[in-house]
């Protein structure tokens, strides 16, 4: 069983959750403001357009070697030249899951490709790349393509991919009347060889999920408070006007004397 649904946005995104989870005052901090982009940010989107298609149509994706991928973004349009580096590269998180196809057949599975799940809060919602639910083992995959190659992305406690599992877990309940026993987040970020995983049982994950739910929850209300550190304030685009981000500058340059 395959599903495929095409992107949407949302407010809480799982891409973000690292920002709003640890700092949720910047969600309202950050609206209205514009998204930037950048050509390795388009070149990311070109290798999961170039993946999709490979997995959707079984095909290779050197097949399209050569060929231009337009990615259109708010502020520019890229045209991204599909090279025999990008074409290694997703071959090589294709080969990971067709080690997970390997291992199951397709009337025993449920997998989706490029699609949208959502949770039980109503802005938390996102595509994730791959997911596979394994029928008879009673466990879920989730597969995340990382094409950057400037930050390691790991599995553990990762919560754009618990988000995603999250969502899919409540797809899995509505149509086999169950959710999963099992959860295995995966990161495939070929270009630096990190092909990293950890699986939960029902009870760890859904500990995960309850703290994520929580910070949800206060994300949404007006005012809610804004707490800078390293890792949410690394993407967020409010982070240049953000009084409470430069106190906790001032104060952390503070504690190193000249």
């Amino acid at each position: 069983m395959l599903d495929q649904i095409l992107p949407q946005h949302s407010k809480l995104s799982p891409s973000g959750a690292a920002t709003w989870v640890n700092c949720p005052g910047s969600i309202e901090a950050q609206a209205g403001l514009p998204d930037s982009s950048s050509f390795f940010a388009a070149e990311g989107t070109a290798a999961h357009e170039l993946a999709a298609w490979a997995l959707i149509e079984d095909r290779i994706p050197h097949e399209r070697e050569g060929t231009v991928i337009v990615v259109e973004e708010e502020d520019e349009d890229y045209e991204i030249t599909v090279s025999e580096d990008m074409c290694d590269h997703v071959q090589s998180y294709i080969d990971g899951i067709n080690v997970l196809r390997a291992s199951t057949t397709p009337d025993k599975r449920w997998e989706a490709i490029e699609t949208r799940v959502f949770t039980p809060i109503n802005e938390c919602n996102g595509t994730a790349d791959y997911m596979l639910y394994d029928l008879v083992a009673d466990h879920l995959h989730i597969v995340d393509l990382k094409f950057g190659k400037g930050i390691k992305v790991k599995a553990e406690a990762n919560l754009q991919e618990i988000i995603y599992a999250w969502g899919a877990g409540c797809t899995i309940n509505k149509k086999f009347g169950k959710i999963p026993a099992h959860f295995t987040l995966h990161i495939s970020q070929p270009r630096i060889n990190n092909y990293d995983d950890v699986t939960y049982d029902q009870d760890s994950f859904f500990k995960l999920v309850f703290e994520i739910t929580r910070a949800a929850e206060i994300a949404l209300q007006p005012n809610a408070p804004r707490i800078p550190g390293k890792v949410q304030c690394r993407w967020c685009k409010a982070k240049s006007t953000c009084t409470e981000l430069n106190g906790y500058v001032t104060e952390t340059v503070a504690e190193f004397p000249i």
